[in-house]
């Protein structure tokens, strides 16, 4: 049965399960954490535009059972700020995400906040095309409801993947990438 979700409507964005370690089988209520992503345009044939607000970029759903329409709760992204405005989160399509053993905390790496129109959010300034990329790294914790930043990545990188491997690490791999 499908149901109406609320919140902005994205592309290219992120959907992680938080919920007990990842061998447990998951069980309601379940919370799924969105991130990032492009918005998509209010017209007959929706089209990606720009990335989401960073305000409204960080969405937490959580799921009762499997006939209720999710809710929806927003989560505050680490220092809010203006474009170009020093380290911050920026808003991303293409990023990578992925629980961590516990299933209690997500990381979240890379993405290109390249925007269609006003100002692009890009690490480095001078880049306007549409391969900006970034070294943001950031962690949603489940238990306090925060979201962190975290030490950036050595590469600058979207549309790559993580994968947990069973001594608890994230491997991130693959993607495109740009020197900075």
């Amino acid at each position: 049965m499908a149901q109406t979700v609320t919140g902005v409507p994205t592309a290219f964005h992120t959907a992680t399960r938080i919920g007990g370690g990842l061998d447990t089988s998951p069980a309601f209520p379940l919370d799924i954490l969105v991130t990032g992503g492009f918005q998509l345009t209010d017209s007959a044939t929706p089209a990606p535009g720009q990335p989401p607000a960073a305000a409204s970029a960080v969405r937490l759903y959580t799921v009762k059972d499997l006939t209720s329409a999710p809710t929806e709760k927003s989560v505050t992204p680490y220092m809010l700020g203006a474009c170009g405005a020093g380290q911050h989160y920026r808003s991303a399509s293409y990023e990578a995400a992925s629980a961590t053993a516990s299933g209690r905390r997500v990381v979240i790496t890379g993405g290109s906040p390249t925007q269609v129109s006003g100002c692009n959010d890009c690490e480095n300034q001078s880049d306007s095309s549409l391969l900006c990329t970034l070294t943001q790294a950031s962690l949603y914790d489940a238990g306090s409801a925060s979201f962190t930043q975290l030490p950036a990545m050595a590469v600058a990188r979207f549309g790559h993947q993580q994968t947990l491997l069973p001594d608890g690490g994230i491997l991130v791999s693959g993607g495109l990438t740009r020197k900075m």
